[in-house]
């Protein structure tokens, strides 16, 4: 496994650590100015994930009215919030300075992006800002620690927030990461952890692009999709998940096998299959697959081995793979 560039303290959680993080962040970049900018001057972070899920540009945002939203629009409740916060600032002005950065011939916003918006909309020329000298290394840690403060930060929001700080903390991305690791990276328990980096790793991300159209609201309910055998179940799960299907709904779908016509009136068969114990312990488990395979795993696909449901897809591929191999 790479290496990781930087993460919290073991056991920590990502609020007690926000003081250290601003202290290494300052000596990044040195102390912090402060002066009025005209907002025309101040760039929008492309990749910032509350930003880049929109698909908008400051042009877009700018040509919107309070009249002319959409509610069917996917950005409707992003460009509601910007036109009521334009509403605020053309009365009291922008009140808390934004964190900005210089890039290149203008300062781009590290803290503030919506309140930049907003302020554009509303006509207001110039902001109260905090001016560091360089880009931090750790942006991605400072934005998702302000994202956190925000209460009206949804699931898929919090995704992206996390998927960028893992992006920034490992050399590898999702692919460096367990767990245990991610845990310790944003200060949240193991369980909440393994639900953040299933949804994350499904490859074809349903259970995301779910969460991003809202047609699943909560994290419970896209783990459970994120986790299903076939993209064709879950599929059919975030169907049912349209319609208001509860976790326990979601969960049968998840377990039920298709049946074939005609299965049911044919007789059951014997079971050929020997069973071989349980085994508790997901280490047990790659202890004893690596002992018979050595190094090379690859037979057995991508294995998480801190999910205890990723390492049971092993275990049945390991079985079945060494059946081939001897008879």
């Amino acid at each position: 496994m790479n290496s990781k560039r930087k993460r919290f303290s073991s056991g920590s959680s990502i609020h007690d650590d926000i003081n250290k993080t601003l202290e290494d962040g300052q000596s990044q970049v040195g102390t912090f100015n402060t002066d009025w900018l005209n907002l025309s001057d101040l760039e929008i972070d492309p990749k910032n994930p509350r930003w880049a899920e929109t698909n908008l540009t400051v042009d877009d945002v700018l040509k919107s009215t309070p009249e002319t939203l959409n509610e069917d629009d996917p950005n409707y409740g992003f460009l509601k919030g910007l036109h009521e916060l334009a509403q605020s600032i053309r009365v009291v002005g922008i009140e808390q300075p934004l964190k900005v950065y210089r890039w290149r011939e203008k300062y781009r916003v590290l803290h503030g992006n919506r309140r930049t918006l907003a302020g554009l909309l509303a006509n207001t020329t110039k902001a109260p800002c905090w001016i560091l000298a360089e880009e931090p290394k750790n942006k991605r840690h400072l934005q998702f620690m302000e994202n956190l403060q925000r209460e009206d930060l949804e699931p898929y929001q919090l995704l992206l927030n996390i998927e960028g700080l893992i992006g920034e903390s490992f050399e590898g991305g999702l692919n460096a990461i367990s767990v245990d690791n991610l845990s310790k990276l944003i200060g949240k328990s193991h369980g909440q952890s393994g639900y953040y980096l299933a949804i994350l790793s499904e490859k074809e991300r349903i259970a995301l692009s779910a969460l991003a159209e809202k047609a699943v609201t909560s994290i419970e309910k896209a783990v459970i999709i994120a986790r299903a055998d076939s993209i064709a179940v879950r599929k059919k799960m975030v169907a049912a998940a349209k319609k208001g299907a509860s976790v326990a709904e979601l969960k049968s779908l998840s377990n039920s096998a298709p049946t074939k016509q005609g299965a049911k009136n044919k007789p059951a068969k014997t079971k050929k299959w020997i069973p071989l114990g349980r085994i508790s312990k997901p280490t047990v488990a790659r202890n004893i697959i690596e002992k018979v395979l050595g190094d090379d795993t690859s037979a057995l696909g991508s294995v998480n081995w801190d999910d205890p449901e990723s390492v049971k897809k092993a275990w049945v591929a390991f079985i079945k793979h060494v059946e081939k191999d001897l008879s």
